[in-house]
């Protein structure tokens, strides 16, 4: 890992942008959400996960790709649950998501 700062704002999760080395040296950069929570939040991320999955392998240019979902302990019994995708820095993809906007619908 190079490193991991805390990202843009969510009321109910932790969220940070990762940048690592790759074995090839390249450098790739991944959004992290972590959710302090039961087995809701596991939910939320295994579905929000299969979601970006499905809408990635359709139109990759919409959704960025994920990586992985999970549960992890944290202490004292309690769970936290994880998901990891692409990094986008949606400040600069305005443009894009209008010409997305303007392409004809996919079929899937």
């Amino acid at each position: 890992m190079v490193s991991a700062h805390r990202h843009s704002w969510s009321r109910i999760s932790k969220t940070a942008r990762v940048k690592v080395e790759l074995p090839t040296g390249e450098h790739a950069s991944y959004f992290l959400k972590v959710l302090e929570m039961d087995e809701q939040g596991a939910m939320m991320f295994r579905g929000e996960y299969e979601s970006l999955k499905t809408i990635h392998a359709v139109s990759p240019a919409v959704a960025p790709k994920p990586h992985a979902w999970g549960v992890y302990e944290i202490g004292g019994g309690a769970e936290a649950s994880f998901l990891l995708e692409d990094f986008r820095d949606i400040g600069k993809q305005v443009g894009s998501f209008l010409k997305i906007l303007a392409l004809p619908p996919c079929r899937s």
